[in-house]
């Protein structure tokens, strides 16, 4: 099965994924069926750690970047956004929207698929998150390029037209099908694919910094859906009831209830964000209050810390992932953006 490049990816798997999440709950992929242009490095799913229980991995959807600096001056209609002083034209922004709607209305979990009525509430209101996301996306997309232009980082077209022609490969017929279908222009590729570059560039550059060694939290979880439930369980642990008991009676967690809810040893980089927060905040042998993640809702019991311990090959991706979006959230907070 071929994919888009990763640019473009990015906007399908974050975007989309991240609607589907709300929508449904579940961990589902979208898959799209469309010519590769894999010949670099790319970077890896936020958060996508095998071995880890897949409830609990860190996700594009489970926690929304900050607010950027926004200036207050009024912005040009033709404008979607400007950011540190480069425009995006709402034309380009409407284009992207109107691709990224499309994938999600698409998908069986939208509720849309098929329907000639109107989409249901649900629907329209995740079609509203959509729209601020794709912007996000693109903001995101263009703080890469002017980061990749302040270190120097410059791809030829030569390099370019090499992707396109991996792409292509020897059935134009049918590389000019998708891309009729997938509603881009073939400069419009060109130019998701120097994205595509670009960011691998970034993220290698970043990552290329990152030790293999790490401060390790060996973990153990209560997955739960319910709050009422959650609390209730977490009265009882406080009352002095085993935890490892607790979580194979009661945690939702398929992976690790019958272990007691042990995640083993973990670096920062693989669980959610808020997940981590809460856990690393313990001592051994403390138990967190009731913690929030795309997930559902989790009680926590820190087990042991390691000081300095080897990143397991299944926990690299995750972390190198969680420096990037570290880096991409700090030009985030640096940027001055219009929108």
């Amino acid at each position: 099965m071929s994919h888009l490049p990763r640019a473009y990816c990015l906007l399908v798997g974050i975007v989309i994924l991240s609607l589907l999440y709300c929508a449904c709950g579940s961990r589902q992929k979208t898959e799209v069926s469309v010519p590769s242009a894999s010949d670099e490095p790319l970077s890896p799913a936020p958060g996508a750690a095998e071995g880890t229980s897949p409830a609990l991995q860190s996700s594009p959807a489970g926690d929304v970047p900050a607010a950027p600096a926004v200036q207050s001056a009024p912005l040009d209609p033709a404008l979607a956004a400007v950011v540190n002083g480069a425009p995006i034209t709402r034309e380009v922004y409407e284009a992207q929207l109107a691709q990224a709607r499309g994938q999600f209305l698409a998908s069986p979990v939208s509720g849309a698929q098929g329907q000639q009525e109107a989409p249901s509430e649900e629907t329209q209101a995740l079609l509203a998150q959509l729209e601020a996301q794709v912007l996000q996306w693109m903001i995101d997309q263009l703080l890469i390029e002017q980061a990749a232009a302040e270190q120097g980082i410059a791809v030829s077209d030569d390099r370019v037209d090499r992707r396109v022609a991996a792409m292509r490969g020897s059935d134009a017929s049918r590389f000019d099908q998708w891309l009729a279908a997938s509603g881009m222009t073939l400069e419009e590729l060109e130019h998701q694919v120097r994205l595509d570059i670009l960011t691998a560039e970034i993220r290698d550059r970043i990552t290329s910094q990152l030790t293999r060694r790490a401060p390790h939290f060996r973990v153990r979880h209560i997955l739960l859906s319910e709050e009422a439930r959650a609390q209730q369980v977490l009265q009882e642990l406080r009352q002095g009831q085993n935890f490892i008991q607790a979580a194979r009676e009661h945690s939702e967690d398929p992976f690790t209830r019958d272990a007691g809810g042990d995640l083993g040893f973990l670096p920062r980089g693989v669980m959610p964000p808020a997940f981590e927060e809460a856990a690393y905040a313990l001592r051994p042998g403390e138990i967190s209050d009731v913690v929030a993640t795309q997930a559902g809702l989790h009680i926590i019991q820190l087990v042991e810390i390691d000081p300095d311990r080897p990143i397991e090959d299944t926990h690299w991706p995750a972390v190198q992932q969680r420096a990037f979006e570290d880096w991409l959230a700090q030009r985030r907070a640096q940027a001055v953006i219009q929108r």
